[in-house]
């Protein structure tokens, strides 16, 4: 078990919740961070992958094949994602030299946090994928940050009793 110095989290509630959940293990309070929160989709918030397909085709065609500066009608870009969660890093770090925190997150700021760390182009960050409840490490040191762990869920499975060795006679 990692030794935390501090839990921060969006301000969802999801987020907050398995902050919450973090930090009890370690005695710490969640401290929550707009700059955490999930990418705004805009007019696109709150529909399904199939309305979004349905009312905005062409826009979700053009986003697929860009860069990362396509803004969401009405919402963000993943490059002011990366920018706002990636200050946010710099501030937890700030406050923690030389410890460990733990940033409870959302899919596309987790996207754009590891396509920092590892210099790769915001477009590729279709080329990870991200569970629900994974958890992802970087290790921030000498100016730099290197992933540890990517996407571990080994925590979400159950747990089988190891059956017993039988042997044919």
């Amino acid at each position: 078990r990692e030794e935390l110095s501090a839990v921060y989290s969006s301000p969802l509630r999801r987020a907050v919740e398995t902050a919450r959940a973090v930090a009890c293990r370690h005695h710490l309070p969640v401290t929550t961070t707009p700059d955490l929160s999930e990418m705004h989709l805009g007019q696109m918030d709150g529909m399904s992958l199939q309305e979004m397909r349905q009312q905005h085709a062409q826009f979700l065609d053009q986003w697929r094949r860009g860069s990362g500066s396509l803004k969401m009608p009405g919402g963000e870009c993943l490059e002011e994602v990366q920018a706002r969660a990636w200050s946010a890093v710099e501030r937890i770090l700030a406050r923690h030299p030389g410890q460990t925190a733990a940033v409870v997150s959302h899919n596309f700021v987790t996207l754009c946090l590891v396509c920092r760390a590892l210099d790769m182009e915001l477009s590729n960050f279709r080329r990870l994928r991200p569970a629900t409840g994974g958890i992802t490490v970087l290790d921030f040191r000498d100016g730099g940050a290197c992933l540890v762990r990517f996407n571990d869920t080994c925590h979400l499975k159950e747990t089988v009793p190891e059956q017993p060795n039988v042997k044919e006679t």
